[in-house]
């Protein structure tokens, strides 16, 4: 017999509205009422199986990829990424395209990208002169934005400059919501062009360059076969958005709490002191400490509240639980992030929680789990630990004011207010 754990009492209309307009308040309250492991009905996405338990994320992580399915849950961002994208892909068709686009993304290759990554910071910081009001998450989106074009082209400054000044003049003109990304769609036909008219230059002028296009164009499956012109534009589309919007507002979280807590920042700022002044950015990689406020800031505040969810294709058994093939089930990583016994005062800002103790890949796990973990789950920390280096050891930076950076719905995300602001002391 099917035997789902409980859910609110509240139509599935009422459930949504609250997952809309309060994510993180609406778990918190399901999960004091229910315990770990809830359901809620999600409109279209239908009944959904919340699991904020490790031993059911793990039972759920470990499940080959034919017993599930992620494209229902994903569905609502084709628009953004096209249909080829890798997060709408389920089965063989995932395989295959996760095979094809890991390699660029392993930890010896994307430590290539260190370089790129810290003059692009310095170069964004270099004209905060003393006095000057930072609007810090809208600075922080527009260098995420210059190392992710720097990462797909190299030095090809022409495809740089255009989807730089189209972000500028109508992406990032409005912040709130969904509007940046219902912005971004609306740029696709020219950022298909863009990338056509830069694979036909590269083509015809033998262009090469160790830059994550080039890497794409020559990637092939098991079978000798190269992405089409359409999966190949659908992949650049996603990363565009993957590799700009959680770095941008995981920087903003980690720069709000270094300067909320001068604990954390004298720390911070002793340890870069270790490096004698020489910024290498893989010395910065290693900084223990660094390490833990990144991991710290990632969870407490992980982009998504849940990874994807899977619709299951076979039924299965988690925790005493009978689900049924069709259910929706999502590992919530806010809530394994929050629990008590894993993580004592678990809504402090504690980086040296992770420098005491080791944790398991289902009890954090920010960038997802099993055959679905992000890609960008090695790059993501070494850019968020080299700009923050580069600030800090470039700048001395206050809070406007104390009170708390509250938290506002971006798309499917949930991010810092774009209305925090911090001003340079030196």
């Amino acid at each position: 017999m099917t035997n789902l754990p409980c859910s609110p009492p509240l139509s599935p209309a009422q459930q949504a509205q609250k997952w809309i307009d309060q994510p993180l308040e609406f778990l918190d309250h399901c999960f004091q009422d229910y315990g770990d492991i809830f359901t809620l009905e999600l409109g279209a996405l239908g009944a959904t199986i919340f699991l904020g338990n490790p031993q059911a994320v793990e039972t759920i992580f470990k499940l080959h990829g034919h017993l599930f399915e992620c494209h229902q849950f994903n569905v609502s961002y084709a628009p953004l990424m096209g249909k080829n994208a890798l997060f709408l892909q389920d089965g063989e068709a995932h395989k295959r395209l996760r095979r094809i686009m890991m390699p660029p993304f392993h930890r010896e290759r994307v430590q290539k990208y260190a370089d790129y990554i810290q003059e692009i910071a310095q170069e964004s910081v270099k004209d905060w002169t003393r006095g000057k009001v930072l609007k810090i998450r809208s600075l922080m989106h527009r260098l995420a934005l210059e190392v992710t074009l720097r990462i797909f082209f190299s030095e090809r400054t022409l495809p740089i400059e255009k989807i730089r000044y189209w972000f500028e003049t109508k992406v990032f003109t409005e912040t709130k919501s969904w509007k940046p990304w219902f912005n971004y769609s609306r740029l696709q036909p020219q950022i298909r062009q863009l990338i056509r008219e830069e694979i036909e230059f590269r083509k015809e002028a033998k262009f090469e360059s160790v830059d994550l296009l080039n890497w794409l164009q020559l990637a092939q499956d098991e079978e000798g076969n190269f992405l089409s012109e359409e999966e190949l534009q659908d992949q650049l589309l996603t990363l565009m958005i993957t590799a700009v919007d959680p770095i941008a507002m995981s920087l903003t979280w980690a720069l709000y709490w270094i300067h909320k807590l001068p604990k954390v920042k004298a720390t911070l700022s002793e340890e870069l002191k270790t490096l004698e002044g020489k910024l290498d950015p893989l010395a910065i990689n290693q900084l223990p400490y660094l390490t833990a406020v990144c991991q710290e800031t990632l969870r407490l505040h992980p982009i998504l509240p849940t990874v994807s969810g899977r619709r299951l294709t076979t039924p299965i058994e988690v925790m005493g639980y009978h689900f049924p093939e069709g259910t929706t089930v999502a590992p919530c990583a806010y809530l394994v992030h929050r629990r008590e016994e894993l993580y004592p005062e678990p809504r402090s800002f504690k980086p040296e929680r992770f420098l005491q103790n080791q944790y398991s890949a289902y009890e954090y796990f920010p960038f997802g789990g099993g055959n679905r973990l992000c890609l960008g789950a090695a790059l993501a920390p070494l850019e968020i630990k080299i700009v923050l280096a580069t600030i800090l050891s470039s700048h001395d930076l206050s809070l406007m004011d104390q009170e708390p950076l509250s938290m506002v719905r971006y798309g499917t995300l949930v991010a810092p207010s774009e209305t925090f602001q911090m001003i340079v002391i030196k």
